[in-house]
């Protein structure tokens, strides 16, 4: 913002665009005496508070997990429905897509050679 700009801001817009830019500018040479200076309060900063724990006692290390013999099933199964879900997947398309097509075939009143309708 052009300089010359600056001194004919409104004194709220000044100090704001001041207070975002980092900068001081010049003041007014004719300040209006009808407008009251803003008073804002300076915003009080809150350290956050650190919690102190007694260095006595140990801190308590995690277990390592102990795998049951009853979890190698479930993995089996879930590979199993793994390479399942896909072929499902294509055949349901697959019956998708000719359904769709005969379907604009009865629309269209089609006849084909190797269709018995």
């Amino acid at each position: 913002m052009d300089a010359k700009q600056l001194n004919t801001l409104d004194p709220k817009l000044k100090e704001t665009y001041e207070r975002v830019m980092g900068t001081a500018t010049q003041p007014n040479p004719k300040p209006n005496p009808f407008t009251p200076k803003p008073v804002m309060p300076q915003p009080t900063i809150q350290k956050p508070q650190m919690q102190v724990f007694p260095q006595n006692q140990p801190i308590p290390q995690a277990q390592p997990a102990q795998i049951q013999p009853t979890q190698k099933p479930q993995t089996q199964n879930l590979k199993k429905k793994n390479k399942i879900l896909p072929v499902f997947i294509l055949l349901c398309g697959i019956l998708f897509l000719i359904g769709y097509a005969f379907f604009w075939i009865k629309i269209f009143n089609l006849n084909l050679p190797f269709l018995p309708f």
